[in-house]
């Protein structure tokens, strides 16, 4: 009977009151993945995971699973590229492993390797007590140099010592001095590793230096102003590109200040950027001969593009003023060899990208005025339009606030530049930017039917496919063989493995080695996880990462209602682990843009620095629900107050929420919508707000990010304007929340910093003291040396534990906090 009980009392309910809340100290101890790498043979992985209470493990493994060791106390992880063996940092010294044994070789006192990323694992350097040790792995050949640094690639070692620069062929260990005399910083290698130039310093002169196997030493380049920036070779090795200081800046005299209608950029803007404009740097070219030099930059122009034959250059705008005060950009296409200039394209309101193609026939751009990509040939300066006959939407039209600026990119090129790739919202086209072959939609429509995006999953994969579609669920397609149709891999996960569209860092791309593919992978219920894949149809995990397992965690649902448009909008709703639907849940709307995509990533435990801890809520009986936000032209207001309210009437249906214990929370653009929505509704029972703003007027002729007037900011940005104050000055009082102050109803807790410099700090000065004049409930959290968000730990606790009290006391009934009586 003893094992049928205890199999009930497995499965039992109980099980899941045994499971702790989440506390404030939880995020302290919460272990995960952070970095990891896999052998150039693809046979073995290492990574590393901890905590900021644990520290970091590093665990090596085969990457099929059957070879692990966990190596604790070990740091600075490599493979040597021979993939034999596995080097790390201990307490004992430098560490070697055979890959596959247990066979480890300890050298004392030695750390810091250093392999060639494109060598064959034969050679490498560590540090020894003062010197620099070059072996050879194949022999156990060693020699012992000293000097301050080192540089390593496949062809050569350079020393630097106290005031010379050692050569040294690492083919057969012969060395000579090729420059003495000099401080010396700064080296880079070409691509082969066979040049190499660095800047000297003398008597705080800097000069450039260049040296290849057959001089005698390093040649010296003097140049005007050079600056001691670190050089670098173009991809084919032909060309220098480095920096001259001009210091053009001039501090203002007396006590005042000058404001110019006619300058470019605003005073308040100059003096914020005054500490690194007196030191400005401008790119300048030479041919490896140092035969000329050409200035490519100026304080008026900047490179956009640099290639191995021609840079694109566009003059500098105040591009947050342009689509006002009539300036345009224009695009010059400047040639290396002979610095010919011709015109790309001119009479841009905004800056674009530019892109040359690998072998430099074409440069491409997506031009957001004419709503096509375009084509200008470079040995001809023909120019073309390259997506006419596409037939969709290249640009973002998901959000159409956005008013067509952005495309959904260029996705690479194919060989000899014989074709581009261009992404549409969802397929995949391959395009001929000579125009002569029309474009073919590589993957067939499939995407738009069935409402999947399609995205290159590895650079310079073109078969290889990574997916996400209507329900947020990512996997891996590939192109078929014939490029006329494409194939489910993986299926359709309701998690993560890579996504660019949506998610970079921390979301890097596979990593490709020998036939193995390396990956993380996670669900709102598991935490991420190593795994890897030689076909992406099967998965062996590597990592067993489970930090959640231990509380009441979270899962996450996706809902969709109609707004009072009738428009449908998707939102996800964070149930605890522990839910029940026979009682009724106190829930927060936490809101910014759309952000639905991350449905089913993993959300990490943090303390707060202005915006809202999800797993800690639900995991201590809340219910958090995270809507989409579409916003009409002019009424971003009324945008959040319809997703909102319309997602708090939705939610009223189920009987396990709680429809009097409504509350909201935001940051940001998110805390305005906070302010907007308790001004215009009286559904909540309490709301936080964060650096948000009360009041659009004030705001327009404000400045802040860098000294920057806001007016752009509230026509052509996040605040949706599209029109001018006082063309219509209703609109802008429409949206403020100040001016319907004394319709609030909603508890309010404010958190507004003093040195914000993205929403200056008055903007909740003005609401707070209306709504204290009003007699309404409210408090206020400024925190003297925070900016927009807390970054000061205990501070960040601070607001963490008052946030959590406010909810606790309006939406659970907790008695009142010492700090709100």
């Amino acid at each position: 009977m003893k094992p049928i009980f205890l199999l009930i009392l497995l499965y039992s309910p109980f099980v899941y009151a045994q499971k702790q809340p989440i506390d404030n100290e939880s995020y302290r101890s919460w272990e995960m993945l952070s970095n990891y790498d896999i052998s150039r043979d693809g046979k073995y992985v290492w990574y590393e995971y901890g905590s900021e209470k644990t520290g970091n493990t590093l665990v090596l493994c085969s990457a099929d699973g059957k070879y692990k060791k966990v190596l604790r106390g070990a740091y600075a992880p490599v493979f040597n590229s021979n993939s034999r063996e596995f080097l790390f940092n201990t307490v004992k010294g430098l560490a070697i492993l055979t890959l596959g044994t247990d066979s480890i070789e300890y050298r004392p006192n030695a750390h810091s390797v250093v392999i060639p990323a494109k060598g064959n694992g034969e050679w490498l350097t560590y540090h020894y007590k003062d010197s620099i040790i070059l072996r050879n792995m194949s022999t156990g050949w060693e020699r012992a140099y000293y000097a301050r640094e080192s540089v390593l690639n496949k062809q050569s070692l350079f020393l630097i010592q106290d005031s010379a620069v050692r050569w040294v062929n690492i083919s057969n260990g012969s060395s000579k001095i090729i420059m003495q005399g000099s401080s010396t910083r700064q080296l880079a290698f070409d691509t082969s590793g066979t040049q190499c130039c660095f800047i000297t310093t003398n008597n705080l002169e800097h000069t450039l230096r260049y040296y290849h196997p057959g001089l005698d030493s390093a040649e010296a380049r003097t140049i005007n102003g050079l600056s001691d920036m670190t050089p670098q070779f173009s991809e084919d090795g032909r060309y220098i590109y480095f920096s001259t200081n001009t210091n053009t800046y001039r501090e203002a005299s007396g006590n005042i200040t000058i404001w110019h209608y006619k300058d470019e950029f605003l005073p308040s803007e100059q003096k914020a950027t005054s500490s690194w404009k007196r030191f400005s740097t401008y790119l300048a070219v030479m041919p490896t001969d140092g035969e000329w030099t050409r200035q490519l930059e100026s304080e008026d122009t900047v490179v956009s593009t640099k290639g191995s034959r021609y840079v694109i250059v566009r003059n500098t705008i105040n591009e947050d003023e342009s689509y006002w005060n009539g300036k345009r950009a224009s695009y010059v296409l400047v040639s290396l060899s002979n610095g010919l200039h011709c015109t790309i394209v001119s009479n841009l309101q905004k800056s674009i990208a530019l892109s040359l193609s690998p072998e430099e026939k074409y440069v491409v751009w997506y031009n957001p005025e004419e709503k096509a990509y375009f084509s200008y040939e470079t040995a001809t300066g023909v120019t073309r339009n390259i997506s006419s006959h596409i037939p969709v939407n290249l640009y973002i039209d998901e959000y159409p606030d956005l008013k067509a600026i952005y495309p959904y990119d260029i996705a690479g090129w194919l060989p000899k530049d014989e074709a581009l790739l261009i992404y549409d919202c969802y397929d995949i086209w391959k395009v001929d930017p000579t125009t002569k072959n029309p474009p073919v939609n590589i993957t067939n429509g499939y995407g738009r039917k069935n409402h999947i995006k399609f995205r290159m999953a590895l650079a310079g994969n073109t078969t290889l496919l990574t997916a996400f579609d209507q329900y947020k669920r990512n996997g891996f397609w590939r192109i078929d063989s014939r490029g006329t149709d494409t194939v489910s891999l993986s299926g359709m996960s309701k998690g993560l493995y890579y996504f660019p569209e949506y998610f970079t860092f921390p979301f890097p791309p596979p990593l490709k080695a020998g036939n193995t593919y390396l990956m993380k992978y996670m669900t709102d219920t598991t935490a991420p996880n190593l795994v890897a894949t030689k076909d992406f149809r099967s998965f062996i995990q590597l990592s067993d990462l489970h930090p959640q397992s231990t509380y009441n965690w979270l899962s996450s649902e996706l809902h969709n209602w109609a707004m009072p448009n009738g428009q449908k909008t998707t939102g996800i709703l964070y149930k605890p682990e522990n839910f029940d639907a026979s009682k009724k849940y106190p829930v927060i709307l936490h809101y910014y843009e759309k952000r639905s995509y991350e449905a089913y990533t993993y959300l990490t435990p943090a303390l707060s620095n202005g915006t809202l801890d999800i797993p800690w809520y639900v995991s201590n009986g809340y219910l958090v629900f995270f809507p989409d936000i579409t916003y009409p032209d002019h009424y971003p207001g009324r945008g959040a107050l319809d997703a909102v309210t319309s997602a708090a009437e939705y939610l009223c249906r189920f009987p396990w929420v709680d429809k009097h214990k409504m509350g909201l929370q935001g940051h940001s653009f998110g805390g305005y919508e906070t302010n907007y929505i308790i001004t215009h509704s009286n559904l909540f029972a309490a709301a936080v707000s964060a650096a948000g703003l009360t009041d659009f007027i004030t705001h327009y002729g404000d400045l802040a990010f860098g000294g920057k007037s806001q007016i752009s900011m509230c026509e052509k940005g996040q605040l949706r304007m599209d029109t001018s104050l006082w063309w219509a000055p209703d609109i802008y009082v429409e949206n403020s929340p100040l001016f319907s102050v004394d319709k609030v109803t909603t508890p309010l807790l404010m958190m507004h910093n003093q040195k914000d410099g993205a929403v200056p700090v008055k903007q909740s000065h003005v609401f707070y003291a209306a709504l204290k004049y009003l007699g309404k409930p409210v408090w206020m959290l400024q925190y003297e040396n925070e900016d927009h968000t807390i970054e000061d730990g205990a501070l960040m606790l601070d607001f963490t534990i008052k946030q959590q009290e406010f909810f606790n006391h309006y939406l659970k009934g907790a008695p009142v906090p010492d700090w709100m009586k």
